[in-house]
C-alpha cells in the first residue's frame, strides 16, 4: 500500500512525520521510537534500525501528544504513560518525562485487520499440518486451551488462529487489557479492562470475566491471563463454558500451569493449593507453547496435556515436541481426554494419528 493511500484511509497518519512510511509497509508489525533520533521496526519477525529520525524533540513530542489525544489522554508529569487504541486498530504505548529518561518513547503494534488464513501459518512454518489438525479437533470438541509463550513469540497470532476454528454459530465474549484479538464472528461481545485514574475507577479483567458469565457466552476468551482473573476463568471453564481460551506469559508449557496456580493463590484468600491444583488438572486440557528462534521466526514448540493429579502435583504429558533432529512431531502418547467417557469426541482422529510416523495434510491423510 502506498503512503498516499494509507494517508487517505487514515488522515491522522499524515501527522506522524518519519513514522508515516512504516504505516504504508504491511510487513512492519511493530514500530519502536526510543527518542527522536532512534527508530526501530519489526519486519518479518526481525527488528531493524531504520535510520529514520525526528528532526527535533519538539516534533516527536507533538506526535505523541496528538496520538494520546486520539485516545482521550493528556500526557503530564503526573500521568506520563498512556495506552491508546488508534483509529486503524493499532495499539500505541506512550511514555514521556519524567518516566522516560531519553524519550519520549513510543511503541506501536500494528493492527492485523485480516482474519488469519491457517494455510498462511503453515506456509510460514508457524504450525505444521498435523498439529493444526489436532488443535482443530480440540476446538471442535470444546477442550480448554492455554497458549503459552514469552514476549513477542506469537501468542496472539495463535490465539486468533484458534478462535478462527470456532463455529461461527457460537456466541463469544472476549476480554482483553488491550484490544488485539481479531475475531471474525458476528455474535461477539468485546470487553476491555482499563486502568484507574483521577476521573474514573479502574476496571479489572477479573471483574469482566465475572460479568461475561451473565452475557450468555458459549466460550469466553481472555486475551492474556495476568493475575486475579485466573481463578475466574478456570471457574468459567468448569461451569458450562468449556472450549474457552486464554494466553499466559511463560517460557515453558508446564510453567504456564504453575503460573496459573500462582496467580490464583496471590489473589484468592482461603483457597488451598490442593484445590487449585485439582481444578487445573481437571479443567485445563491443553497447553500450546510458542517460541521465537534466533532468526526471529515464531513457531509452536510443544503441545502438552494436563493428565491429572499425582501426589499433589499436576501431571502432564507431551503430545507434540521437537526430537533431537529439531523436527516437530507427535510423541506417540495418546491423550487422556480420549479415555474420559464423559467427553464424547464428535470429531476424532484417524488410526495411528499420534504415531510420529503418521503424516497428516490439510487436504487429507497421507
Amino acid at each position: 500500500m502506498s503512503t498516499d493511500k494509507t494517508s487517505q484511509a487514515n488522515p491522522w497518519v499524515t501527522e506522524l512525520g518519519p513514522l508515516k512510511e512504516f504505516f504504508a509497509d504491511n510487513e512492519v508489525s511493530e514500530i519502536m521510537v526510543n527518542g527522536p533520533g532512534s527508530i526501530f521496526v519489526e519486519r518479518g519477525g526481525r527488528i531493524e534500525d531504520t535510520g529514520a529520525k525526528f528532526d527535533t524533540d519538539d516534533e516527536l513530542q507533538k506526535v505523541v501528544s496528538s496520538l494520546a489525544r486520539l485516545g482521550g489522554h493528556e500526557l503530564s508529569r503526573k500521568y506520563p504513560c498512556a495506552d491508546v487504541l488508534l483509529p486503524d486498530g493499532s495499539r500505541a504505548n506512550i511514555v514521556v518525562a519524567p518516566a522516560a529518561v531519553d524519550g519520549p518513547y513510543l511503541t506501536i503494534r500494528r493492527a492485523q485487520n485480516d482474519v488469519l488464513d491457517l494455510r498462511f501459518l503453515v506456509n510460514a512454518g508457524f504450525v505444521d499440518q498435523k498439529s493444526l489438525y489436532f488443535l482443530n479437533v480440540c476446538i471442535a470438541n470444546r477442550l480448554n486451551i492455554v497458549v503459552s509463550g514469552g514476549t513477542s513469540t506469537g501468542k496472539t497470532t495463535l490465539l486468533n488462529a484458534l478462535i478462527g476454528m470456532i463455529p461461527k454459530s457460537e456466541r463469544l465474549v472476549t476480554i482483553e487489557d488491550t484490544l488485539e484479538l481479531n475475531v471474525g464472528h458476528h455474535n461477539l461481545a468485546r470487553l476491555e479492562a482499563r486502568p484507574g485514574s483521577t476521573y474514573v475507577d479502574g476496571l479489572r479483567a477479573k471483574e469482566l470475566v465475572r460479568n461475561a458469565l451473565r452475557m450468555r457466552p458459549d466460550r469466553i476468551i481472555v486475551g492474556e491471563t495476568r493475575g486475579g482473573e485466573a481463578w475466574d476463568i478456570i471457574q468459567a471453564m468448569n461451569s458450562g463454558h468449556e472450549g474457552s481460551l486464554t494466553a499466559i506469559h511463560a517460557n515453558h508449557a508446564h510453567s504456564a500451569l504453575a503460573k496459573l496456580e500462582a496467580f490464583v493463590l496471590m489473589e484468592e484468600d482461603g483457597v488451598s493449593v490442593d484445590l487449585v491444583r485439582r481444578h487445573i488438572s481437571k479443567i485445563i486440557n491443553i497447553v500450546v507453547q510458542v517460541e521465537r528462534d534466533s532468526e526471529g521466526h515464531r513457531h509452536i514448540s510443544e503441545i502438552i496435556e494436563a493428565t491429572g493429579l499425582e501426589n499433589g502435583e499436576v501431571m502432564t504429558q507431551q503430545l507434540f515436541s521437537k526430537n533431537i533432529k529439531g523436527e516437530f512431531l507427535s510423541t506417540g502418547n495418546s491423550p487422556e481426554f480420549l479415555k474420559r467417557k464423559r467427553r464424547k469426541i464428535s470429531k476424532g482422529f484417524p488410526d495411528d494419528f499420534f504415531s510420529p510416523a503418521k503424516v497428516i495434510t490439510l487436504d487429507g491423510f497421507a
